[in-house]
């Protein structure tokens, strides 16, 4: 028994050859060495079986899926493959500090805490260019109510007790594949307290190909569907719900007025309350004073 790893990282890939190198020695290379790596790869057809396989490291166990198929699937299936009593996850495009997993497993030795997230860096690659800056996570709320309202809490800080998340309800709901780390870690919010390691431990990276950027329409139509499911169980956080919802509608204007669907747009634009609709009026007002008076066109991906 005392072989077994302490903690299980979870390393879901879909061809991510380009990023997979740095991601694993990121964990190898960590200070505290009680881990193993499951490294699901979920049918890449890409070099990253290859790249992984290069690492001569037993603590590395690979597995192989059948299918292609979502993150929430994926994830499952690799949680159930672990042998840690603690469960972290690492996105291959991702990558940590090396006291990442020590400053996190210290705060567990209170039986009170289920789960620990740190601050990270934000990465940003452009052409050549590559812009850091430290992402500070403020809590002047309760965690729930905040995750709710602005779900900040990056998938790859977390550390998890794997006792809270055998239960079925709290893996992650397969229905989804953008949103299922908001799911998750509000799930787990309501049932154990989370620590905030006031660190930054975790490097994440945009680079273009992100899965939440390339289809963030598809995770608004995710959160919609969610709403209408969910948002009954939730009776103690109304005014957050309602906050969403103006959020998700807002959301959807811009889509559709994108697609040139305006009358949809006009009909959306009517569900949104009095606040959201002078906040949208004021940045299409900004948008419209930077393009054409300032002439500074805005960065959507800014």
């Amino acid at each position: 028994m005392s072989d077994l790893p302490v903690i299980s990282v979870i390393v879901n890939c879909y061809n991510g050859e380009k990023f997979l190198n740095k991601s694993i020695k990121s964990i190898i290379n960590q200070s505290f060495k009680k881990f193993e790596i499951i490294f699901w790869n979920n049918k890449s057809s890409d070099n990253s079986l290859k790249i992984v396989k290069k690492f001569k490291d037993k603590r590395i166990r690979i597995f192989n899926s059948k299918f292609h198929t979502n993150i929430s699937i994926a994830r499952n299936k690799a949680i159930k493959k672990s042998r840690g009593k603690f469960i972290c996850f690492l996105d291959v495009d991702d990558y940590w500090h090396k006291d990442k997993l020590k400053h996190q497993i210290k705060y567990f030795k209170s039986k009170e805490i289920g789960c620990a997230f740190t601050n990270f860096w934000y990465l940003k690659k452009i052409r050549n260019n590559e812009i850091i800056k430290k992402v500070n996570l403020k809590f002047e709320e309760g965690l729930t109510s905040k995750i709710i309202k602005n779900y900040q809490i990056v998938l790859s800080t977390l550390m998890v007790r794997k006792v809270l998340i055998k239960n079925v309800y709290y893996l992650f709901d397969e229905r989804y594949h953008i949103i299922s780390d908001f799911d998750f870690v509000l799930k787990l919010s309501l049932v154990t307290k989370f620590y905030h390691v006031n660190k930054h431990l975790t490097y994440r990276t945009w680079h273009g190909e992100n899965e939440s950027i390339k289809k963030r329409e598809n995770a608004v139509w995710e959160m919609e569907d969610w709403l209408r499911k969910n948002a009954n169980n939730f009776v103690n956080y109304q005014n957050e719900i309602i906050f969403l919802k103006n959020r998700i509608f807002y959301d959807k204007l811009n889509f559709l007025i994108k697609k040139k669907k305006f009358i949809k747009a006009c009909v959306v634009f009517l569900k949104i309350n009095i606040n959201f609709k002078l906040n949208y009026l004021i940045n299409i007002f900004l948008w419209f004073f930077n393009q054409f008076i300032l002439g500074k066109p805005k960065n959507d991906h800014s």
